[in-house]
């Protein structure tokens, strides 16, 4: 038991010394000149406008397969209602 408690604190003291040089290595906070991201061009900003397009384009295509799938469904209930009338009123005779 004392084994695995110490191998259990020697795996999370590895794991705090890597947080520790990724911290070190991303460097949070304003980026100064040498690192490669100041020398990058600034990003396009968010236009929500871009988003509502893409919804509404998304949600009429959703729509519009909605729509067919419904018309299909009732093409074919009303064909297997036909058949099955025609069927029944054979057998009656």
């Amino acid at each position: 038991m004392i084994t695995e408690l110490h191998q259990t604190l020697v795996a999370g003291n590895e794991l705090a010394l890597s947080v520790g040089v990724l911290v070190e290595t991303l460097k949070p906070g304003p980026p100064d000149n040498t690192t490669p991201a100041a020398h990058r061009e600034p990003a396009k900003p968010f236009d929500i406008d871009d988003y509502r397009h893409a919804i509404a384009d998304h949600l009429f295509l959703r729509s519009l397969l909605l729509i067919v799938i419904a018309l299909t469904g009732y093409v074919i209930a009303r064909l297997v209602h036909e058949w099955l009338a025609l069927r029944l009123v054979r057998r009656s005779q």
